[in-house]
């Protein structure tokens, strides 16, 4: 009730320099002052951050369970907890709800969006869906970018590079550039 004395301010209200209780801003459970910047602790329904009180956290804050808005990590820039980023700072990508610098091997960096994607199966290491760099054990690198499990007609696995090099011309199968075992359709083997 108003004109009563009382040692402290009630729920909703501050102590001012006319040492009168004043009522805090509609947000505000406590405050220092009446405006939404100055609260101290918020109504159920608002979440609290830097002395303000709304119903929604800023974009690179999330929302925790005593409902005050928590930083990101430090390299987020929307969150929706600290272990669950879904946007980077630019610059980096996310990886398992994280941002990071570099992507894990078998993972290359998209930057639409900001994210490490899986490298194609039988890529060790990539730099797009289309362009692998080195294959996993028992794939070849075949034209400088995919990885295949067989390279083909006109193509033999060297085991050394891991890559898919050349038979010797007009040659269908061999098992070295230096000799051929089966030839293209109107040549013959030498014995």
């Amino acid at each position: 009730s108003q004109g009563n004395c009382v040692y402290t301010c009630p729920q909703n209200t501050y102590l001012d320099t006319d040492q009168k209780c004043h009522s805090c801003h509609k947000n505000c459970e406590k405050c220092t002052g009446d405006k939404n910047g100055q609260c101290t602790k918020c109504v159920d329904s608002y979440y609290f951050y830097n002395g303000f009180c709304d119903n929604e956290c800023p974009a690179n804050k999330y929302k925790n369970d005593q409902r005050d808005c928590v930083n990101c990590d430090e390299n987020c820039e929307i969150c929706k907890d600290l272990t669950h980023c879904g946007k980077c700072k630019p610059g980096f990508f996310e990886s398992n709800g994280k941002c990071v610098k570099n992507c894990a091997k078998g993972y290359w960096k998209d930057h639409n969006p900001s994210r490490c994607q899986p490298c194609p199966r039988g890529c060790a290491t990539c730099i797009s869906p289309n362009h692998c760099l080195t294959c996993e054990v028992n794939f070849f690198l075949k034209n400088d970018r995919e990885c295949v499990n067989k390279c083909g007609v006109e193509y033999f696995g060297d085991n050394q590079s891991r890559t898919c090099d050349c038979c010797p011309k007009h040659c269908d199968e061999c098992q070295n550039k230096d000799q051929c075992d089966k030839c293209t359709i109107g040549f013959s083997l030498t014995p």
